[in-house]
């Protein structure tokens, strides 16, 4: 037969088993907590879009709209209702990589940062994120909100974490070797500011490091503006601040362009040439045997016209008077 426990035993026993219940509780009470929060963000979403790619939702009556805002009263900012209203993107189904992936979750930040009143914290707003996505990529977002819920592991609580971890998972891959080839052709053609808008889009698909830019950039600037950077007493090495320095430059450059004074127009070779011609064109007219001889005999004929006149003229005066009347 076994001894019976002491009270000494038994009291360990209980006070070891009490700390077991109050530690269940608290536990209890947390995930209830983060639970509520859930069903409230599930809430919010039958009552946007209903059972659309859901299934068993069922939509409310009227304009699916963004969370309601009460009119502000005298006196009061203006809240959402006085933005512009943004239709909320349909789900994403993990059926389109790339761009065409990142251009949704781009559309689902600016949802939420037009609505971001409606959300007490950053993590609410991924887990909103990662509750729109369906079929194959809800594959991936469960384990995501549940690890959030349950606060384990190392899952994103951030925008920024979400979107790093979201082009991991849908980025197309061979689409960073496309933007990397672009954007290491591009050089600078037109004005300075033009080539850093084409150089800002490309860095948004990418993720180099700002030395990596800073080179590439330099690398497609044009050459008079890269030698004047080049000569700058202290050359900033901050991508931005290369930026507003060389549309510095370049605004300079293009002004002293427009400033410096024109050169005489000077004759151009076509009227010179014709010039030359027409002069050559009379010396050989004149040259000519053809009109040379021509020009003699009529100067011949002129010339004994000229004589035969005079002679007429003596001869009318030598006349003898014989024979005349008197």
């Amino acid at each position: 037969m076994e001894p019976e426990p002491s009270i000494v035993s038994l009291l360990k026993a209980i006070q070891a088993l009490t700390t077991q219940v109050g530690s269940l509780q608290d536990q209890v009470k947390s995930q209830g907590k983060q639970i509520i929060q859930l069903v409230a963000l599930c809430r919010e979403t039958n009552n946007l879009v209903g059972d659309k790619d859901q299934g068993g939702f069922q939509a409310k009556t009227g304009p699916a709209t963004g969370p309601t805002t009460p009119l502000p009263t005298q006196g009061e900012k203006p809240t959402l209702q006085a933005w512009p209203k943004m239709d909320l993107p349909d789900p994403y189904k993990g059926n389109t990589r790339g761009r065409k992936a990142t251009q949704w979750l781009d559309q689902m930040m600016l949802w939420v940062a037009l609505h971001c009143n409606q959300f007490d914290k950053e993590e609410q707003m991924v887990v909103w994120i990662l509750y729109h996505m369906t079929n194959k990529a809800a594959n991936w977002a469960l384990p995501i909100i549940g690890a959030i819920i349950k606060g384990k592991g190392n899952p994103p609580t951030t925008i920024q974490a979400l979107m790093a971890k979201f082009k991991e998972a849908f980025a197309d891959p061979n689409a960073k070797w496309a933007v990397a080839r672009k954007i290491a052709a591009l050089s600078q053609s037109t004005t300075t500011s033009k080539y850093i808008t084409e150089f800002r889009n490309l860095m948004a698909e990418l993720d180099w490091n700002e030395e990596a830019y800073i080179a590439q950039f330099t690398q497609g600037l044009h050459w008079k503006v890269k030698e004047l950077l080049s000569t700058k007493d202290s050359i900033p090495d901050k991508l931005k601040a290369i930026f507003a320095a060389a549309i510095k430059i370049d605004n300079i450059r293009c002004k002293n362009e427009e400033n410096r004074p024109k050169k005489a127009t000077a004759k151009t070779p076509a009227a010179v040439a014709t010039t030359s011609t027409t002069t050559t064109q009379w010396s050989a007219y004149w040259k000519t045997p053809t009109t040379s001889h021509q020009r003699k005999g009529t100067a011949a004929a002129h010339q004994g016209c000229a004589l035969n006149a005079v002679k007429r003229g003596m001869g009318s005066s030598n006349v003898p008077t014989a024979g005349r009347p008197q």
